[in-house]
């Protein structure tokens, strides 16, 4: 040990428990430092950073709930009338709607299907079921079969089915 008032050399014996310095004769006894207790935070610390989460993790649901109303699709408002040579479709929306894809007698994007241009809204349109084709290339033949139903939509908007 080291004296702390002559910086004199202090050799550890039993014969000298205090550490009294041989060369200037001061006692150096050893400090006992206290054991610190590992810092807490206070409990308004706490509860601030719980509130700082929670809002935290409120946001983004916020957040993600809008990403997914705002890219959701629009539902397509149509009337739609089948007779024995066409499908008469009239624009019932509240707006314009863009190029859109009518399937009859299957699945969405399955079927025979043929693609409409933009109608206004009020309009309407007759479609020639003749004018519906498979992938294949196949035409829907009116006076073979019946229509049963058409799924209108596309684009932006979801599908939506018109029984017959």
């Amino acid at each position: 040990m080291i004296c702390g008032k002559c910086l004199g050399d202090i050799p550890p014996s039993d014969d000298n428990p205090s550490l009294v310095c041989p060369k200037c004769g001061t006692e150096n006894r050893p400090t006992v430092q206290p054991e610190k207790s590992p810092q807490r935070l206070p409990k308004w610390a706490i509860a601030g950073l719980v509130v700082v989460v929670l809002l935290a993790v409120f946001l983004k649901i916020l957040e993600d709930s809008n990403k997914t109303r705002n890219s959701s699709h629009k539902t397509i408002m149509a009337e739609c009338i089948v007779g024995d040579s066409a499908l008469v479709l009239k624009n019932a929306d509240v707006e314009d709607w863009p190029n859109l894809a009518i399937s009859i007698n299957g699945e969405p994007l399955s079927g025979y299907a043929v693609n409409i241009p933009p109608l206004k809204r009020g309009e309407k349109i007759s479609i020639p079921l003749s004018k519906f084709t498979q992938e294949d290339g196949k035409r829907f033949n009116p006076a073979a079969y019946r229509v049963t139903h058409a799924w209108i939509g596309g684009g932006d908007y979801s599908y939506s089915k018109c029984s017959f």
